[in-house]
Parts: structure tokens; sequence; C-alpha cells
């Protein structure tokens, strides 16, 4: 927890169910456990959280990604059938660098994924592929 400069231990006591519309904040209460100075009541401050799990992330080109309804991501991927159809997937953007992506979601690592030209393909779309220079299979690697 934060407030400032002030960096304070606390224990979460109960956390507000309602998001508030103009600051998408939410209400929480925190017993303070390093005898820090007490708080104005309604005071902000900010929860520092770290997660240190596993988390099973793909590498993909970031020229893959397109965005999906409400601020999520989606992938084109290919279908098993004869002739492949478009199918989208979507997918957690966990970090970029300018040219790769790394993301999670419902995927296994074996798909065919279409890398660019997305402009010009809509899920249920029947394909025939030309060369396979376009697609690779989405290559499972560490969140660095």
């Amino acid at each position: 927890l934060q407030s400032g400069e002030l960096v304070l231990e606390g224990r979460l006591l109960n956390l507000g169910v309602q998001v508030d519309g103009q600051t998408h904040t939410r209400t929480a209460r925190f017993q303070l456990t390093n005898g820090s100075q007490p708080l104005a009541a309604g005071q902000l401050i900010t929860l520092i959280y770290q997660a240190n799990e596993p988390t099973r992330a793909y590498e993909v080109p970031l020229t893959a990604l397109t965005q999906g309804l409400r601020g999520s991501w989606t992938l084109y991927l290919l279908s098993d059938e004869t002739p492949p159809q478009v199918v989208s997937r979507d997918v957690t953007l966990l970090q970029q660098d300018g040219k790769r992506a790394w993301v999670t979601g419902a995927l296994s690592g074996q798909e065919q994924l279409v890398r660019d030209g997305l402009h010009k393909l809509v899920p249920g779309q029947r394909v025939t592929l030309a060369a396979r220079s376009g697609l690779s299979p989405a290559q499972q690697e560490p969140q660095p």
C-alpha cells in the first residue's frame, strides 16, 4: 500500500463490489500492520501487488493481434478443416516489445496463426493456402 511517499503494509479486510464509474476505483478496507501513522477516512492509497505465479504465455508477432470488443485482443487462427476456416480467439495481452507480443488464452500452441493481412479476413471465411509464409504455429515461450 502506498500513499504519496508513505509505504504501508496491511491486510485486506473487505473489498467493495462496485467500481466507481468516474475514477475506476473500488473501496477497500485494510488493517495496517506495520504500526504506521493513521490515515484519514477516505484517503486514497494505491495497492502494489505482485503475483509470482507461472503463466503459460505464447509469443506471437504483434501484427497478428487485432483489437477485439471492449479493449480485448483477438488472434485469427485457421481451423483443421479442409479447406481451412478463419476462427477468432480472444487473448489477454501480457506484454509487447513493438514487434512481438506475449499472450495467454485458450491456445494449445499448435494452431495455425494468421500473422498479417487480418484486415482482409473475417471469422468463418474459408481460405485456400497458397504458401505457408504467412502462417506459423503459436510458439510457447515464457514471459520475459
